[in-house]
């Protein structure tokens, strides 16, 4: 069954959220076709040891979730956080390459103590996380993870809770969109400086995008704050 998107699974002050129902997506035809892509792709993953079956993967993952709280062109000043919840199948095979990785290369991953659930450095540069819950976390930032983590327990207020937010009116209630993103505009010194699209970009606040399948067409809505 398809899982919508829930605002009780993001940070309060989130600022922009992309949300993929793999359920849903992985019937549609553009599903399919991704798949056979990753298919494609996944022999030359072969020479790290990692031999990934990527329709066993797929078939364990439910959504994935992405947010953040801030804006950058910097990467190293980004905040997001990646949840994915999937089957108890998917954590088992996160967790067998993560076991794999920190034998072949425990330079690079190594585990990290004092969380609320078992955790692992991936090269210094971010942290992947297995709680109890069907759900793995990903992020550069440990405090990131503590507190998805306690979002997703409802001991820390979500968006779901934070009506003022402007994407509460850009993420849509109903239907089944496999997709859907919503952001708040970024400052102008993220924004492109020159050229007409430029001027509408700087008119918009805030802007919403569901992308879904309806028979053999590909149906997309996209919703302007401006």
């Amino acid at each position: 069954s398809s899982a919508a998107f829930n605002p009780a699974h993001v940070s309060a002050d989130a600022r922009w959220v992309v949300h993929v129902d793999i359920t849903s997506l992985r019937e549609t035809t553009l599903g399919q076709a991704l798949i056979g892509a990753l298919n494609e792709v996944a022999p030359l993953l072969q020479h790290s040891g990692f031999q990934p079956d990527v329709n066993r993967i797929i078939d364990t993952i439910g959504t994935i979730t992405a947010y953040g709280s801030n804006f950058s062109q910097n990467p190293e000043q980004l905040d997001g956080t990646l949840v994915i919840h999937g089957s108890p199948e998917l954590r088992k095979i996160a967790e067998g390459f993560i076991a794999q990785a920190t034998v072949t290369q425990p330079e690079q991953i190594t585990e990290i103590s004092g969380l609320p659930f078992e955790a692992y450095s991936l090269h210094g540069q971010a942290t992947i996380a297995f709680p109890q819950e069907p759900v793995i976390l990903f992020s550069k930032s440990q405090a990131q993870l503590t507190q998805a983590y306690d979002i997703l327990r409802g001991e820390v207020s979500s968006l779901a809770k934070n009506s003022r937010s402007p994407l509460h009116a850009l993420l849509p209630e109903g239907g089944t969109p496999f997709l859907v993103a919503a952001t708040m505009m970024p400052g102008e010194d993220i924004m492109p400086q020159n050229g007409p699209h430029s001027r509408i970009l700087k008119m918009v606040t805030a802007a919403g995008l569901a992308l879904g399948e309806d028979g053999a067409m590909t149906t997309a809505s996209l919703h302007l704050e401006a």
